[in-house]
């Protein structure tokens, strides 16, 4: 009984170590195919028919999505499979090797690049990175990298802050009228106008800084502000306008504009 389950054994191991290949035949392969191979030529043996490459993307992680500077960083595995008519083979003529896995710079792989990428239009692949062919010709080549590519930044409908930083500038925007409460005689109602006329410059400038600078269509949140900012400067030029009115005494020369409306004005009295 033992010698049977000994004979067993050394005949199951005599038959893995015959079918399991060995260093030679990966060299031997890939000798033998790279002796008339051109991987400038695509390795499909009718020309005229094309060669049919299997795309997608998987996105491993997104490291970076600047919203200023337009920029999305992410780290992603785009998965390429074809058939290359030229890396066929036998596996009983190699030790019953099925499955090869190499460099990719000697063989042919499709043109990939990124076209919108930050630091200009190169490669995706490289030839140091690993590729896959299966006895029957087929291929799996998956060049991973860390992809920075420029995008733009749609704010038109996302450009709202949120409620903590969008509170402040309806406080500012309720100020702006408060300045005619204010009484004229105090003398500070020019200094309050042009006050809050700063502050919403400097709260622009600081929103301003957290928006794309190329943002097409412009976020609605920009239109607002510039609107808050016009109607503050026409409050504080109509405060100063009505401030000047209210000082104005008969002893006082009128001048320009006013002088005429004001000839005309007497001359209407006269007549009635």
């Amino acid at each position: 009984m033992l010698i049977l389950v000994l004979t067993s054994c050394l005949t199951s191991l005599l038959m893995c170590c015959i079918e399991c290949h060995t260093i030679r035949d990966t060299n031997r392969l890939l000798r033998e195919k790279l002796a008339d191979y051109n991987k400038n030529t695509r390795p499909t043996f009718d020309q005229s028919k094309p060669t049919v490459v299997n795309y997608r993307l998987e996105i491993i992680y997104i490291q970076e999505f600047d919203e200023v500077k337009q920029k999305f960083s992410f780290n992603g595995l785009p998965r390429l499979s074809w058939i290359d008519e030229e890396m066929k083979w036998n596996p009983a003529e190699y030790g019953g090797l099925d499955s090869l896995l190499t460099a990719s710079g000697p063989f042919w792989k499709p043109d990939l690049s990124l076209a919108n990428s930050v630091g200009g239009i190169e490669p995706i692949a490289a030839d140091e990175q690993k590729i896959r062919f299966l006895s029957n010709g087929y291929v799996s080549y998956k060049p991973g990298n860390l992809f920075s590519s420029a995008c733009d930044a749609d704010k038109e409908s996302h450009g709202t802050p949120s409620s903590m930083s969008f509170f402040p500038i309806i406080f500012l925007a309720y100020l702006n009228n408060v300045v005619f409460v204010i009484p004229a005689e105090c003398g500070e109602r020019i200094s309050y106008s042009i006050t809050v006329l700063l502050a919403i410059a400097v709260y622009l400038t600081i929103v301003g800084d957290n928006l794309p600078k190329t943002s097409f269509p412009m976020a609605y949140f920009s239109y607002y502000l510039l609107a808050l900012l016009i109607t503050s400067i026409c409050i504080t030029l109509a405060t100063i306008f009505n401030l000047r009115i209210y000082h104005y005494t008969t002893s006082d020369p009128v001048t320009g504009m006013l002088g005429k409306d004001h000839i005309l004005f007497n001359l209407q009295e006269d007549e009635t």
